[in-house]
């Protein structure tokens, strides 16, 4: 990496160029804050795995489900998991379980 070129300061040209390399992509999605559709965009479905937090044990009537996810994200995650390529997590194990599962399916 050359640290003299201004543009390797740039996160989505960092994320494009990290994406050649991979054969798949993972979203670990906590909520919305970070604003994920940008680097969501550049990912083939195909090659996407979601690993979605669960809120419904703790959210009364799914309001923290709206308030952690917009609808783009939702839409999102349902696509995902009609093609099955969505986990839900609530702990860190779980999250560590769910991500060991997919690799041992795509090895």
């Amino acid at each position: 990496m050359d640290e003299k070129n201004e543009y390797w300061g740039n996160f989505y040209l960092k994320f494009r160029y990290a994406l050649v390399g991979t054969d798949y992509a993972v979203l670990v999605a906590e909520d919305n804050d970070g604003g994920h559709e940008l680097e969501l965009g550049e990912v083939r479905l195909e090659d996407l795995f979601v690993f979605k937090r669960n809120y419904e044990r703790i959210s009364i009537e799914k309001d923290i489900e709206y308030e952690k996810f917009d609808a783009m994200m939702g839409t999102l995650f349902d696509l995902m998991d009609e093609n099955g390529r969505v986990a839900l997590w609530n702990t860190t194990a779980g999250l560590v379980s769910a991500v060991k599962d997919v690799v041992a399916d795509t090895a």
